[in-house]
């Protein structure tokens, strides 16, 4: 089994490196975090409470839903492993380019993937084939919004999805570990149909949005039956006491979110003019807090990736994620003097490769 490449890495490169491979929120930790880090500890002498009541009622508060319709993970990578053991021998159909790690997961739990190319002229979902292949499988895995691509699917896609999991009894996943980076995430998110949907799974995550990638936290949102069979596979105490703790503040915290909002909308129109103004690359569109790059001279982004290194700026080459080849890589959205930096760099790299 072949290893799932992430952005993120950045271990292997100088400490100074700006890391634009990884989506991460650039406002970074939320004060009500740094509040609890100040605080007192006394919560890590105990071990944190085995079924996590309190977190689950608060993230089932914040989603007008059910306490035993939560699942807490070690982040949403956990979830979508659950998930991987609970579709043992079934067939799961998955657009691509997607995150690697669902596909991983079904296979490493003894399920089938069935994988289905996106139109590589705009990435939009093939619904047409995707009706004629759920009749063929047992569920379907979707990111939304998408990961490398960006794109959202709009309410009527989306009801038209869920609509015909349910008519056919098919397990639908929505990873929207992204959605709270989507100016109006209420329009796109699947939770509307949450109660109606027994087999619609929601994957939300805590490590994207509060930048909080360290902590590993995420979650699951769906039908308590389903919950608790995915919970059959969970090991005990998966989740620590420090993680609990900010886990059920943070969501309170309207502040952070209007400010992400407003701060991420803002730079990602700002970026998105500057990168569409460079000759040689095509920008497609996002909703999300990164954009999808093609290079379209013929310039490998391997190569790129390392050009871009030496100016100090780190860049993740797309080309591991199935459904794209070695002309694509994705870029976060990070604060103002880092998008420069970044423009600047892809500017020289671009020029560099005119001259030779």
């Amino acid at each position: 089994m072949r290893k799932v490449i992430h952005g993120g890495d950045i271990y292997q490169y100088p400490a100074e490196i700006i890391d634009f491979s990884s989506n991460i929120n650039p406002l970074g930790i939320p004060h009500s975090v740094k509040k609890i880090l100040q605080g007192n500890w006394e919560h890590l002498l105990r071990y944190p409470d085995i079924d996590y009541r309190a977190l689950r009622q608060n993230i089932a508060a914040y989603h007008l839903i059910g306490e035993e319709q939560v699942l807490v993970g070690n982040g949403a990578a956990e979830i979508i492993f659950l998930l991987g053991n609970f579709f043992r021998g079934k067939k799961i159909l998955i657009p691509v380019p997607a995150f690697g790690e669902y596909a991983e997961a079904v296979k490493l739990g003894g399920g089938e993937v069935v994988t289905l190319k996106r139109d590589v002229a705009d990435f939009a979902l093939p619904l047409e084939e995707i009706r004629m292949l759920l009749k063929q499988v047992d569920g379907i895995i979707l990111c939304n919004p998408n990961n490398p691509t960006g794109q959202i699917l709009r309410e009527p896609e989306l009801r038209e999805i869920v609509e015909l999991t349910y008519t056919l009894g098919k397990y639908l996943i929505l990873d929207e570990a992204f959605i709270d980076f989507v100016p109006e995430p209420e329009k796109s998110s699947g939770l509307k149909w949450l109660k109606h949907h027994s087999q619609l799974i929601i994957i939300r995550a805590y490590t994207k949005y509060y930048a909080l990638p360290g902590l590993r936290l995420g979650y699951g949102l769906g039908d308590e039956r389903v919950l608790a069979d995915l919970r059959r596979y969970q090991m005990p105490w998966s989740v620590n006491s420090l993680a609990v703790e900010i886990g059920k503040v943070v969501l309170k915290d309207r502040e952070y979110q209007q400010l992400s909002r407003e701060w991420i909308g803002r730079e990602r129109n700002f970026l998105q003019t500057h990168l569409q103004e460079m000759v040689g690359l095509r920008i497609f569109p996002t909703e999300a807090n990164f954009f999808l790059i093609k290079l379209e001279n013929g310039q490998i982004a391997r190569e790129l990736k390392q050009r871009m290194i030496e100016k100090g700026v780190l860049i993740r080459d797309a080309s591991s994620f199935v459904g794209l080849d070695d002309s694509y890589f994705r870029v976060a959205i990070k604060e103002r003097t880092d998008n420069l930096r970044l423009i600047n760099a892809l500017t020289e790299a671009l020029q560099e490769y005119k001259a030779e």
